[in-house]
């Protein structure tokens, strides 16, 4: 059932953001951009984990530019074939550090230095769809669940997004392994899941005190 849920909501997602303007999708993403760069959490961060954006996502080519230019250490992910899981490169030059895998996805070659999870202050996260209580869609390799399994609390995630990607409630069918996002981050607002749960927290206590 969670599986039709899901295949489901993809399509619908695909759809949508299909249906977007190349123009329309430049300027909300130079929004989300704006939101994330103003945080203090990527202030602060020195090393970020990244993604080239492909298709209708978020575009990413001037966030990875900016995250270089601000003199921090740039990691994005290569995807391997074997059980749909990433490895973690540093690169430094997005001219030369670069190459398109079979699906046309801009990602590091495999000779850059490795990077540990650990290591990664700061983790951006593609999606097709997200609640406010941080719940993510992905694109169903479960990639990014695999690797988040292994995150620990000295690791923020960050989810890109469209305002357009948010769905209300709680209405992201869950399974075991999907990892929710700390924090989403779209062209008009940043929601952090943690405010989200202290504020019910807080609600929950007043109802019990009346």
């Amino acid at each position: 059932m969670i599986q039709a849920e899901k295949k489901a909501l993809r399509s619908k997602m695909k759809t949508l953001l299909a249906a977007m303007g190349e123009d329309d999708r430049r300027a909300r993403s130079a929004g989300v951009q704006s939101w994330l760069t103003g945080l203090d959490v990527y202030k602060e961060s020195r090393t970020i984990l990244a993604y080239a954006s492909f298709g209708s996502e978020v575009q990413t080519q001037t966030l990875i530019e900016r995250i270089l230019q601000d003199g921090k250490t740039l990691v994005l992910p290569r995807l391997k074939p074997a059980g749909h899981s990433l490895a973690l490169h540093d690169v430094k030059n997005l001219d030369t550090d670069l190459v398109k895998s079979k699906f046309g996805i801009l990602e590091p070659r495999p000779t850059l230095l490795n990077v540990a999870l650990r290591d990664i202050a700061l983790i951006l996260v593609p999606g097709l769809a997200f609640d406010p209580y941080g719940n993510r869609l992905g694109r169903g390799l479960g990639c990014y669940d695999r690797l988040l399994a292994d995150a620990t609390p000295a690791n923020v995630t960050a989810a890109m997004a469209f305002e357009a990607q948010i769905v209300g409630g709680m209405d992201i069918p869950e399974d075991e392994y999907d990892v929710p996002m700390d924090m989403i981050v779209t062209e008009s607002r940043v929601i952090d899941r943690r405010d989200v749960f202290e504020l019910l927290k807080r609600k929950e206590s007043q109802k019990s005190r009346t």
